[in-house]
């Protein structure tokens, strides 16, 4: 791991910069980041947005971290922009990691293959991320704060909030609203949307939770009640990129 986004900041402006044809919605947080970037991708796609997902680490296999359209890449499109990266970071003085070349292949494939828009999953942090490199973004979100990896994110909420925080860059932010006093705080201050107040569980069965949040009612399949807060974070970044509801709602279900 090298923290820092010099090097991806590099090797994307080798690439021709594909970063700045994308609406890119950046997801940070301690917990919550896979189920609010699939609940966003899934929305976007319903949205009539063709929709690109680079989301880390792969569980069986490395063409897991690269959807379009919340399919997996298929092999040969990935090989092909996997090989563009590494060429262009041949070059590079400082060579980049292994994330920070994926994160770039990732980015490159999605706008050479018609993607409107990105959902990209931070790695670790936020600050110093690779993934925080990307020149502008319609939405920053961070999922929760907790202590973690405190060894590099440092020991105390008010560092974690620094580096997960760090996404916010003149951007709209959206953040659930049962975060630590402290952090819910910070991010007041820095003018992020407070998701999931006045949400209300309307059913639960094994396979689906029904709920009703801003006067709409929504399901969701992913199990536990939990999830319904991560819904809320995910309504609201569709409200703020205009994804019209009904669209929601089917991308959440």
């Amino acid at each position: 791991m090298k923290p820092g986004t010099g090097r991806t900041r590099e090797l994307l402006d080798r690439l021709g910069c594909p970063d700045k044809k994308l609406n890119i919605l950046h997801v940070a947080g301690s917990n919550g980041k896979g189920s609010v970037c699939a609940y966003l991708s899934h929305i976007l796609r319903e949205g009539g947005l063709r929709t690109g997902t680079f989301t880390s680490p792969a569980v069986f296999d490395r063409g897991e971290c690269f959807a379009i359209d919340c399919l997996p890449a298929p092999r040969d499109i990935l090989q092909k922009y996997t090989d563009e990266a590494r060429s262009a970071a041949a070059g590079m003085a400082d060579a980049p990691s292994p994330f920070e070349l994926d994160t770039c292949t990732a980015l490159a494939m999605f706008a050479g293959e018609g993607c409107t828009h990105c959902v990209l999953e931070c790695g670790l942090g936020g600050l110093e991320d690779a993934t925080n490199a990307v020149s502008r973004k319609s939405v920053a979100v961070i999922t929760s704060i907790a202590l973690e990896h405190t060894d590099i994110l440092g020991a105390t909420i008010a560092d974690i909030c620094r580096h997960k925080g760090g996404i916010i860059r003149d951007c709209p932010a959206v953040v659930p609203d049962d975060l630590p006093d402290e952090a819910a705080a910070y991010f007041a201050a820095r003018g992020a949307i407070a998701a999931g107040g006045g949400l209300q569980i309307l059913s639960r069965t094994e396979d689906c939770r029904r709920f009703t949040y801003g006067g709409s009612d929504y399901a969701v399949r992913m199990y536990g009640d939990g999830q319904l807060k991560n819904a809320a974070v995910a309504i609201e970044c569709a409200k703020l990129i205009g994804i019209p509801q009904d669209a929601v709602a089917r991308g959440l279900y």
